[in-house]
């Protein structure tokens, strides 16, 4: 099970070893490392975390063929377990958990025909039941929780045509009402959240977009926002301390890029691209990084069972407690010093954190850097 954000405990860090074990690819600004396949490969599937626990739901295996069975990560045995069926197929939907809930809503069925159906899940018993529909069918649809709230945004309607709506689902009076339209009309579009705020990004009407949009869930108004370098759509995206990791996607063409956004500066920066590009998952942020489970190897329907975990690199944090601090002197010079006893010290920390110049390489030339850093001047 994952510990909140800011716990140390990771046990799935503890199948690497950075930079030489668990095949884990190290790039500038993070480390991708392979974890056990799903059970089944998938794509257009969604993702969402429940309880401490990963739940991978739908998707589609071929043109024709759409899943409704759903895979929980067993992170202590590295491994898929299936768990209740969905009560129908479904593709292209969202997904979000709001009060130990895991709500599944809108979708298609391998027919490209939108649907407005909830389905609620309840992990203690396993078990679904259908709620209150949505107002208006939706694929390709992007599913926000905030603040005990699901917010259903954009997405395909009945008739074909992207839309600009948003959807707000209450679970506890299990009923919808209405939020402002979004300036753009747009699907398979991506979101996330940001304390109470939502950014829409990228998604296609026709061609890829790269809007960004900001949603204000306290006051239900739009504000647009610093624009996506990379115009792209069907993205896996997750917040992750504070930033938002725009991953993958295509249209036109497969991506394996990682863009993330800081709302707090709004600014666009570039990070580790994907090793194996992928568009259709659903990305879901846990203790130590981003889960990064199925999805599409092609441009179009190649849907594979590979999972993989990107771990941003957070500089200084050499003792893996979520802070750059004086804690973390000795961890430094001991991963100078000696690589292996670092490792075998701190198994669920990356050693790369020390690379303080960010030259590649965890040497002498990083201590002036580290000091400077720590002291309060200027980092890296």
């Amino acid at each position: 099970m994952y510990e909140p954000r800011n716990r140390i405990a990771c046990r799935t860090c503890a199948l690497v070893v950075a930079g030489s074990l668990a095949g884990q690819t190290l790039l500038a600004g993070g480390s991708y490392t392979p974890l056990a396949s799903l059970s089944t490969a998938r794509q257009e599937s969604a993702s969402a975390v429940l309880r401490g626990q990963v739940y991978v739901m739908g998707g589609l295996v071929s043109g024709r063929t759409a899943l409704r069975s759903m895979e929980r990560y067993d992170d202590l045995k590295n491994r898929w377990d299936f768990v209740a069926d969905m009560p129908a197929s479904r593709d292209h939907h969202g997904a979000a958990v709001v009060r130990e809930r895991l709500y599944v809503i809108g979708g298609y069925a391998a027919d490209f025909q939108a649907k407005n159906t909830v389905f609620e899940y309840d992990p203690i018993n396993d078990t679904w039941r259908s709620r209150a529909p949505l107002p208006s069918a939706r694929g390709a649809l992007s599913i926000v929780a905030v603040d005990d709230r699901v917010y259903a945004i954009g997405g395909v309607s009945a008739g074909g045509a992207a839309t600009r709506t948003v959807f707000i689902y209450d679970p506890v009076a299990d009923q919808w009402t209405r939020g402002a339209d979004m300036p753009t009309a747009r699907e398979h579009l991506t979101a996330a959240a940001v304390g109470t705020d939502i950014y829409v990004i990228g998604g296609r009407v026709g061609s890829a977009r790269a809007s960004n949009e900001r949603y204000d869930t306290l006051n239900n108004a739009w504000h647009v926002m610093r624009p996506m370098p990379t115009a792209r759509s069907a993205m896996a995206t997750a917040t992750f301390d504070g930033k938002i990791y725009v991953m993958g996607g295509e249209i036109p063409r497969l991506f394996a890029i990682n863009e993330v956004y800081d709302p707090a500066s709004d600014t666009w920066s570039t990070s580790a691209p994907m090793p194996v590009p992928r568009h259709g998952l659903g990305a879901v942020a846990v203790s130590d990084g981003i889960m990064l489970p199925g999805g599409g190897t092609i441009q179009g329907l190649r849907p594979t069972a590979f999972v993989d975990i990107f771990r941003p690199f957070q500089l200084g944090d050499l003792n893996c407690d979520g802070a750059f601090n004086g804690g973390d002197i000795d961890p430094f010079f001991l991963a100078l010093g000696d690589p292996a006893a670092y490792l075998a010290r701190f198994p669920s920390c990356d050693i790369n954190n020390a690379d303080m110049n960010r030259d590649g390489m965890v040497n002498g030339g990083d201590i002036d850097p580290f000091f400077t850093c720590l002291g309060g001047g200027n980092c890296p």
